[in-house]
C-alpha cells in the first residue's frame, strides 16, 4: 500500500474535529482553524469577518485529501485545497443535508479505502451533482470534457462521466477546506509543514512525477500550486536543461527580459512560474491551468485551455486504446 493511502486509513482525528491529530496541534497553535459556528456567523454578518477568517481551515468539514482511483488513474490533477465557498452550502446543502450529507460523507470515507467502484472520482457521480464539489468539478471544470467525449464517441453524458471518473485522480496538497488561499503567506508556509501535506507532497515527488517522466502518467497542476513557497521544490526543474542561465531561460520562454532589480520574493515567484513553464515546454505530459474548458457563447464552441487540451487528448487516447476493434 502506498504511503498516502496508509496515512489516511490509519490516521487519528482530533476529538470533535475532522483534523488529523498531528495536524491539529500545529494549526491550533497558530490559530489557523475556524469552527462551523464562527463561519455561519461570518456568512450571516460580514461585519464580523476578521482579516484571516477566509484563509482559515474548517475544523468540522470532512477532510478531502484526494478524489479518484489512486493506483489505476492515468491523469493526475494537483490542487491546493478544497474550497469551502463564501456561502453556507457546504453546511446546509451537503454535510448536514438529510440526504446529500450522509451520501457525500460516505463517498469521501469510501474513497480513502478505494471502494467507490462506479465513480472512483466521486464528484462525477450523478448523485452528487447538487453538492458544492459536484458543481465545481462537473459544471465548472469537466462538463466541457464530457461534452467532447459524448460528441466524438456517440456516448451518453453518464457514460462519459463514468469513463472520466475511472481515469482522473485529484490530489489536494492541503486536505482541509478554506474560502481563500494566499500562497505567499506565513500561514501557507506553516500549513506546508503539516504531516498530511508532507505525505501529499511525497506522493507528487515520488509517484506522480516519475510517472510523468516515463510517460505512464499525465499531470495537470491547477493555478497556484507551482508557487506554494517551494512546496513542490525543484523536482521538476531537475529535468530541465541546466546549461542555460535562469535569465536566458526566462527571456526565451516568457518573451520578456528579466528585471534584475526585482526583490528576492518577486524573483522566487518568477522562478517558480518559469520552472513550470520550462517543464511544460520540454514535457508534453504536463500542463498548468485552472480553467480546463469553457463555453464561448459567441462562437458556440468549447474553448480548450492547455490543461483541457491535455486532458481531452489523453482521455481520447485511453478510450481508443480500450475500444480497439
Amino acid at each position: 500500500m502506498n504511503k498516502l493511502l496508509k496515512f489516511w486509513q490509519s490516521m487519528e482525528k482530533q476529538p470533535n474535529t475532522e483534523i488529523v491529530k498531528e495536524d491539529y496541534e500545529i494549526l491550533n497553535r497558530h490559530n489557523l482553524l475556524i469552527s462551523a459556528n464562527r463561519w455561519k456567523q461570518v456568512c450571516n454578518d460580514k461585519t464580523l469577518k476578521g482579516e484571516r477568517d477566509a484563509y482559515k481551515l474548517h475544523a468540522e468539514l470532512l477532510a478531502e485529501p484526494f478524489d479518484g482511483d489512486i493506483e489505476n488513474a492515468k491523469i493526475y490533477i494537483v490542487s491546493i485545497n478544497p474550497h469551502a465557498g463564501n456561502y453556507l452550502a457546504e453546511y446546509t446543502n451537503n454535510f448536514y443535508h438529510p440526504v446529500l450529507g450522509p451520501l457525500l460523507e460516505d463517498k469521501i470515507i469510501k474513497n480513502r479505502y478505494q471502494q467507490n467502484k462506479d465513480y472512483p472520482f466521486y464528484y462525477l457521480d450523478p448523485k452528487l451533482i447538487a453538492t458544492g464539489g459536484g458543481h465545481w468539478w462537473r459544471n465548472q471544470r469537466l462538463q466541457g470534457v464530457i461534452d467532447v467525449l459524448k460528441h466524438d464517441y456517440d456516448i451518453t453524458d453518464y457514460e462519459a462521466a463514468e469513463f472520466i471518473a475511472k481515469n482522473v485522480f485529484d490530489l489536494e496538497l492541503c486536505p482541509y477546506h478554506s474560502e481563500s488561499w494566499d500562497s505567499g503567506s506565513k500561514d501557507a508556509e506553516i500549513i506546508s509543514t503539516l504531516p498530511s501535506v508532507q505525505v501529499a507532497l511525497d506522493f507528487v515527488k515520488n509517484t506522480i512525477i516519475p510517472g510523468v517522466i516515463d510517460g505512464s502518467k499525465k499531470l495537470i497542476m491547477l493555478n497556484g500550486t507551482p508557487t506554494l513557497n517551494g512546496w513542490i521544490g525543484d523536482t521538476t526543474f531537475e529535468y530541465c536543461n541546466k546549461n542555460i542561465s535562469f535569465e536566458q531561460l526566462y527571456s526565451e520562454l516568457s518573451d520578456e527580459k528579466l528585471d534584475k532589480n526585482l526583490s528576492e520574493e518577486e524573483l522566487n515567484e518568477k522562478f517558480a512560474d518559469i520552472r513550470m513553464i520550462c517543464y511544460w515546454k520540454q514535457n508534453r505530459n504536463f500542463a498548468q491551468k485552472a480553467l480546463i474548458t469553457a463555453y464561448d457563447k459567441k462562437t458556440n464552441e468549447i474553448k480548450k485551455y492547455p490543461a483541457g487540451r491535455l486532458l481531452i487528448t489523453s482521455l481520447k487516447s485511453i478510450w481508443e486504446e480500450e475500444h480497439k476493434q
